[in-house]
């Protein structure tokens, strides 16, 4: 079973992907379909109806999911950085 992390990984690279054009329930329709703890899952459905935006800001508020939102932003943020590196090299 994923770990926190690679959950909010997945819902982060969504979220950069589709921007606001999906709520955040679509979004866990989405990584639903993965291998996350059921009960993780079960814990953001209360969040369904909100912009993804505003789900990130209040689990950084939530003690139980801030660590874990912070490594997986860190993470994040590399993967972006490695691809604007590489885009410069490559133009």
């Amino acid at each position: 079973m994923r770990s926190k992390v690679e959950l909010l990984l997945a819902i982060l690279e969504l979220c950069d992907e589709e921007g606001e054009d999906l709520s955040f329930g679509d979004l866990l329709d989405f990584v639903v379909a993965l291998d996350f703890n059921p009960q993780d899952i079960e814990e953001l459905l209360k969040y369904r109806d909100l912009p993804p935006r505003v789900v990130i800001a209040r689990l950084f508020q939530d003690p139980s999911w801030r660590s874990h939102l912070k490594v997986a932003s860190a993470k994040f943020l590399e993967k972006k950085l490695r691809e604007v590196a590489c885009k410069a090299v490559e133009g």
